[in-house]
């Protein structure tokens, strides 16, 4: 019999503190937010993203075009094609990840933070011209035209479980 190493124990320290903090800010996080609780969510049986939701990023991204998905599924869902999304349009065809914007008006803030409101909308249409934006909202397009004069986006409506 070897005797156990004498790295083993901080070694078995420090994992079991890494996965202590880990918790702790998911429970903070889940209870100081009004994001769901990620721990209640994972125990209870995670639903999302659900099928449609990962055959309408995909579909999207095939397109090679920067996209987002707003009121196409469900809130839920949207965001996270949206986080799809930025890795699809920000990536060569080959699956090279290019240079991702960053910092507090990158897209990637923009999907998590996004409430469905038109103003926010505005903000990444400006930042982003000529983005797919797939929806099942048919005034969206004459909204955005009212509510961002300028805006140059392409509103491709579908129907809804289409």
């Amino acid at each position: 019999r070897v005797p156990p190493s004498r790295d083993a124990a901080p070694r078995w320290r420090a994992g079991l503190a890494a996965g202590a903090s880990a918790s702790a800010v998911l429970v903070i996080l889940g209870t100081a937010t009004a994001a769901p609780e990620p721990l209640r969510a994972a125990a209870s049986g995670w639903d999302l993203p659900t099928a449609e939701a990962v055959g309408e990023a995909v579909e999207a991204a095939d397109t090679g075009e920067p996209y987002i998905l707003w009121n196409l599924l469900d809130p839920g869902n949207d965001r996270l094609g949206n986080f799809w999304a930025v890795l699809a349009w920000g990536s060569d065809p080959s699956g090279e990840y290019l240079d991702l914007p960053s910092g507090p008006d990158a897209f990637v803030v923009w999907a998590y933070m996004a409430t469905g409101q038109i103003p926010e909308l505005c903000t990444l249409v400006a930042d982003v011209p000529g983005i797919d934006i797939y929806t099942t909202d048919r005034d969206l397009g004459s909204e955005l035209r009212t509510t961002c004069p300028g805006a140059v986006a392409d509103v491709l409506v579908q129907d809804e479980g289409q």
